[in-house]
C-alpha cells in the first residue's frame, strides 16, 4: 500500500483499528473497554464529519435525526409506550431527562450512514429501506446493549422495540426525503454499521 492510498483510506483504517482494538482488549480480559463506548461513538462521528466536511446537508441531517431520535427516546423512557419499558445505565454518559445525550448522536450516526449509502433513485422506497436496515441493526445492538449494561428492559426485549425503531427511523427518513437532503456515498459510511455489528456479535460470543 503506497502513501497516497494510505492517506485515501486513513479514516477507514482508523475505524477498523479502533474496532479491532476493542475486540482484542476484551478478549484478553480488559473488560473495562466497554466503558470507552462513548469515545468510540464520538470518534466515529468525528471521522465521518471530517470525511464529509464539504457536504452542505451533513449538519441538517445530523441535527434532524439526532433531535427526532432523542425526543422519541425521552418519550419512550418516561411512558414505555413507544419502545417498551426500559432504563439507561451510566456507560453512555450524561443524561437529559433520563436519556444519555449520546443516544441522539447514535440516532444521527445510524440515520446518516444508511441514508448516504442508499441511492437517491429509489425515491420513497429509500425511506422504508432506511427504516428496515436501522431496525435490523438494532437487533444486534439491543442484545449487546442489554448484555453489557448500556440499558436494561423490564423483562426480555419486547417486539414493540423493533416497531418503535422502525417508526422513528421512518419519521427521520421522511424528513430527509421531503427536504431532499443529500450525502455522497463513501466507503467509511458503508463500513460503520457492519463493523459495529461485528463488534457486537463477537463480544456476545466471547461472553457465551
Amino acid at each position: 500500500m503506497n502513501l497516497q492510498t494510505l492517506r485515501r483510506y486513513l479514516p477507514e483504517l482508523i475505524l477498523s483499528a479502533m474496532t479491532l482494538a476493542g475486540i482484542v482488549f476484551y478478549a484478553v480480559g480488559v473488560y473495562d473497554v466497554i466503558k470507552l463506548t462513548p469515545l468510540y461513538l464520538i470518534g466515529t462521528m468525528v471521522l465521518l464529519g471530517v470525511y464529509l466536511k464539504h457536504e452542505k446537508h451533513l449538519w441538517y441531517i445530523w441535527a434532524s435525526a439526532g433531535v427526532i431520535g432523542f425526543v422519541a427516546e425521552m418519550y419512550g423512557v418516561h411512558t414505555g409506550r413507544l419502545f417498551g419499558s426500559y432504563v439507561y445505565g451510566d456507560i453512555l454518559g450524561p443524561k437529559l431527562y433520563g436519556v444519555p445525550l449520546l443516544v441522539g448522536l447514535l440516532w444521527a450516526l445510524v440515520s446518516c450512514v444508511i441514508w448516504s449509502t442508499l441511492p437517491e433513485k429509489l425515491g420513497l422506497k429509500r425511506v422504508f429501506l432506511l427504516a428496515t436496515i436501522a431496525t435490523i441493526y438494532d437487533v444486534a445492538l439491543e442484545h449487546f446493549a442489554t448484555r453489557f449494561g448500556l440499558w436494561s428492559w423490564q423483562g426480555s426485549i419486547p417486539l414493540s422495540n423493533g416497531v418503535g425503531w422502525f417508526a422513528v427511523s421512518l419519521c427521520i427518513g421522511l424528513v430527509l426525503h421531503i427536504k431532499k437532503w443529500r450525502l455522497s456515498r463513501t466507503t467509511l459510511a458503508i463500513l460503520i454499521l457492519p463493523l459495529q455489528t461485528i463488534f457486537f456479535v463477537i463480544l456476545l460470543w466471547l461472553e457465551g
